[in-house]
């Protein structure tokens, strides 16, 4: 998506010339088709070649440009460093990975870089229609933010004051493209307190993530609270797909005009049905769908009314009436529970420097540079695995089925100094019998001190509010439902319920990392 907006912005087009099959990972080596409309492939190539770390080439000539969703997945080539598990035991992990797959959740990247100001939040009120706090949480400081960046600066002065034109007077006059700076100057533009106007200078894609990003939250409570309670096999009520061809998608396209109704425009419909008891042999759990929340999906009858309680905590309601200003109103879709590897295959490589290079990337392999090959008893070991998801499917919960751990990006960032302090966490195994012994150890083993692993309470809060956990007893979830229903139920008594709640999480028969 960034790479898009860079192109566009260098041959001074709209981004909406632009279409693709789907979006890649920021933080990767990418190589994906795009087509663009009326352009020719010389000026492509000179006016993007100020561009870092983005090249275009292999140009070709079609009739039809390319929709969003039209791939059958994504392929994904990566390197663990620093893996200190027996290679046997390592190989039975990938095997346990291959055969039982991993929870199809939304991956952290979903919720933004931001715990302060999670993206789903300003979704919330986004949907909610409250414009004004929206705002005010989009500008809102953070500790993250430099402090001598003029942007910073800017927010704060708008925190404090709420004088628009005080905080871009704290700007320069550079044609910055960042989400604050659109909108500080929107609401300059258009009147300090027209916040509804003002936000349509952020991107469209943008605020879209912003509600989408709620959707994944409520999801991913929802297939947790679905494994819980019903466990890993179908029961009567739960959703299938009718047609299981139509691929699912809820990627967000730069080429949606803005009067279009709702985000139908990019995302797959599909059909469903409700299986009765007679149907239940014929599918497995990977066949169940949940439904992502909006005012044109139905909810499987076992799940409603978890549904209903999950929306009312953030003040929405089951029907997701249609929101006055339309950019703002969600459809909803269905997305699977679980999802398998596809093509998985690994190898263990031993390697001395931590900056060499594991992997080579399809424009290495296009410039000739050989595959990059180990070092025997070399100092380091790394595991490489490459593998196919299904659309819309994270790799990072892939990492998360093997390694049990944090997934955020700063999480992950920090484990890269290992050659200059104490080494990264150890890959562990333990056999079926060591986890039904002591389930309590296997979070916190072999996890280095600045892990989310090594802080039981951190580890709890951080499954509950994103992931929650599952395989939970029937007679722990009757009783933990009948604490909830007598509970208060101000704001403060449902997130202390969040971090207090007994949680434990899906083994799925697979060996602990």
């Amino acid at each position: 998506m960034e790479a898009c907006l860079k192109i566009s912005d260098c041959l001074r087009i709209s981004p909406s010339k632009f279409t693709y099959a789907g979006v890649k990972d920021k933080r990767s080596k990418s190589t994906q088709w795009f087509s663009v409309h009326k352009v020719e492939p010389w000026k492509l190539v000179m006016k993007t070649k100020s561009i870092q770390k983005v090249k275009v080439g292999n140009f070709t000539f079609k009739t039809e440009p390319l929709k969003l969703g039209q791939l059958s997945g994504n392929k994904f080539r990566i390197a663990l460093r620093n893996v200190l598990g027996e290679d046997s035991l390592i190989n039975q992990a990938m095997k346990q990975l291959k055969d039982n797959g991993f929870i199809n959740y939304y991956g952290l990247q979903r919720f933004g870089n931001d715990k302060e100001v999670p993206t789903y939040e300003i979704g919330i009120n986004l949907l909610l229609g409250k414009w004004k706090e929206a705002v005010q949480l989009i500008l809102k400081p953070k500790t993250s933010d430099d402090p001598d960046s003029e942007v910073a600066k800017a927010k704060k002065i708008y925190f404090e004051t709420e004088d628009v034109d005080k905080a871009c007077e704290a700007l320069d006059n550079g044609n910055s493209k960042c989400v604050e700076v659109r909108l500080l100057r929107g609401l300059k533009k258009e009147n300090r307190n027209d916040f509804v106007n003002a936000l349509e200078n952020i991107p469209r894609n943008m605020r879209l993530l912003y509600i989408h990003s709620l959707q994944s939250f409520v999801w991913n409570s929802m297939v947790s609270k679905r494994l819980q309670v019903f466990g890993g096999k179908p029961v009567e009520g739960d959703f299938v797909l009718v047609d299981t061809k139509v691929e699912q998608t809820d990627e967000i396209r730069l080429d949606v005009e803005e009067d279009k109704e709702d985000e139908d425009c990019f995302m797959n419909k599909q059909e469903i049905k409700a299986l009765t008891s007679e149907e239940l042999p014929n599918y497995t759990i990977y066949d169940i769908v949940l439904p992502l929340p909006g005012y044109d999906v139905n909810y499987p009858e076992p799940m409603k009314q978890y549904y209903v309680e999950a929306l009312e905590e953030h003040g929405l309601t089951l029907e997701m009436t249609k929101q006055k200003v339309k950019t703002y109103t969600l459809s909803g879709n269905y997305r699977k529970m679980l999802a398998k590897v596809n093509d998985l295959s690994w190898k263990i490589m031993r390697y001395d420097d931590p900056n060499e290079n594991l992997i080579r990337s399809d424009f290495e392999e296009l410039k000739g540079h050989p595959e990059p090959k180990g070092v025997k008893d070399g100092q380091y070991k790394a595991l490489v695995m490459e593998f196919c998801l299904p659309p819309s499917s994270y790799a990072t919960m892939v990492l998360r089925e093997i390694l049990k751990s944090d997934t955020s990006s700063s999480a992950q960032a920090r484990q890269n100094d290992y050659h200059e302090t104490q080494p990264s966490k150890k890959i562990i195994i333990e056999s079926e019998q060591e986890q039904n012994e002591d389930k309590s150890e296997e979070c916190c083993d072999g996890v280095q001190t600045n892990s989310l692993l090594s802080d039981a309470k951190k580890y709890e809060a951080f499954k509950n509010s994103i992931f929650n956990s599952v395989e939970v007893p029937k007679e722990k979830v009757e009783e933990r439902v009948d604490k909830r229903k007598n509970e208060e139920s101000d704001e403060s008594s449902k997130r202390q319920r969040v971090e207090d709640a007994e949680q434990t999480r899906i083994v799925m028969d697979t060996p602990v990392l």
